[in-house]
């Protein structure tokens, strides 16, 4: 499971029955251009399978329909072996939806930035000065390092801060990874 007693959920009605609502994080399964247009319009997460990589990105089953996900909207992280998504079942913001579900264009990166956003304040929240941090540096450049905090957020390490050495320079101290 990825949740503990007491988190907090963003669940959508997915079905009402005889003594019981069922709720789901996205929509899925079968449905007809309406319910995709009404999650276009409500900016409701829907259920989605990569299916295989086509130009510019990657054609996704959504409730039975096909769409398109730009290569830039499937990850965060960019440059990814295209294959590693094939095959798997994402959720996805519909961006785009057009000639009566013809056109559907879906982003997954919108909704990892969402979760991303709230990570940041929760941790911006909790900073206070004096703290002392763990981070892994990702980038090196002359007059310092960037190093990231949580997920999504990195600082900058100055030079000055690294070493006392004036000779040294941070890729002599440091590399990706650290």
């Amino acid at each position: 499971l990825t949740v503990a007693e007491g988190d907090e959920l963003e669940l959508y009605v997915a079905a009402v029955g005889e003594g019981e609502i069922r709720l789901s994080r996205a929509i899925s399964g079968a449905g007809g251009a309406q319910a995709l247009r009404e999650a276009y319009q409500k900016k409701v997460p829907v259920e989605g399978k990569v299916k295989e990589p086509c130009k510019g990105g990657f054609h996704v089953e959504v409730m039975e329909h096909r769409a398109f996900c730009p290569a830039s909207q499937i990850d965060i992280v960019a440059g990814l072996d295209p294959s590693v998504h094939v095959g798997t079942t994402y959720q996805f913001l519909i961006t785009r939806f057009e000639d009566k579900g013809r056109n559907i264009v879906v982003s997954r990166r919108a909704l990892l930035n969402r979760e991303l956003d709230v990570q940041r304040k929760q941790f911006l929240a909790e900073l206070n000065i004096g703290d002392v941090l763990d981070g892994r540096v990702t980038r090196i450049m002359p007059f310092g390092a960037f190093v990231e905090l949580t997920p999504g957020l990195e600082g900058m390490v100055h030079i000055s801060e690294i070493s006392w050495s004036k000779a040294a320079t941070p890729d002599e101290l440091l590399k990706p990874g650290d």
